[in-house]
This record gives C-alpha cells, sequence and structure tokens, in this order.
C-alpha cells in the first residue's frame, strides 16, 4: 500500500524575456510525492514566438509561436519521455474595427 501526503513538494521557476519583436518563455516544474516510491515527476516547456506588426488594418500583429514540453516521471536520460511539439499564430484585431 502507498502512502501519499496530502501536499506534494512543488517547485516551479519560470522566466519570460521580450527582445525586440520576439517573446520567449521558459518554466521548470518538479513534484515529489512522500510515497514508499519515492515518485517524482518534472516537465517543462518552452515558447518561442514573434510579432509581425501590420500597418493600416484591423489586424494589429499576427504572432506565429512554436511550444516544446516535455513531462517525465523518475526523470532517466536511458528512458523515453512524453514529448509534444505544438505550433501556433494569434491574429491580435483592434477593439473598434471602424
Amino acid at each position: 500500500m502507498l502512502l501519499v501526503k496530502l501536499f506534494p513538494l512543488i517547485f516551479i521557476r519560470k522566466d519570460t524575456w521580450k527582445i525586440g519583436n520576439f517573446f520567449f518563455d521558459f518554466e521548470v516544474a518538479q513534484k515529489k510525492y512522500d510515497d514508499s516510491l519515492d515518485t517524482k515527476y518534472e516537465g517543462f516547456f518552452t515558447t518561442l514566438a514573434y510579432d509581425f506588426k501590420i500597418e493600416n488594418s484591423s489586424i494589429l500583429k499576427i504572432t506565429p509561436a512554436i511550444r516544446y514540453e516535455m513531462y517525465n516521471k523518475l526523470p532517466d536520460v536511458s528512458k523515453e519521455s512524453p514529448r509534444r511539439l505544438t505550433a501556433g499564430v494569434t491574429f491580435h484585431l483592434k477593439e473598434n474595427n471602424n
């Protein structure tokens, strides 16, 4: 039988940078349960985006972005971890399109 604490320890580090039209976001999280298996989860994600400003339009800017995520239970470089790469585009509209 596993005995798990109700509130596991959580460590989070987050950094965000904006340089010119580039945006970079990074976050790392670690969660550890006090159980008989000493279960530990780690994960991180990083996002990179770029703002293309649009002149004389109802669209203020278009922002393509790419995000990489990795989640791991009991981290070990020799084992495969769930990973995900996603991409998207955001259209920033003006508040009043008159």
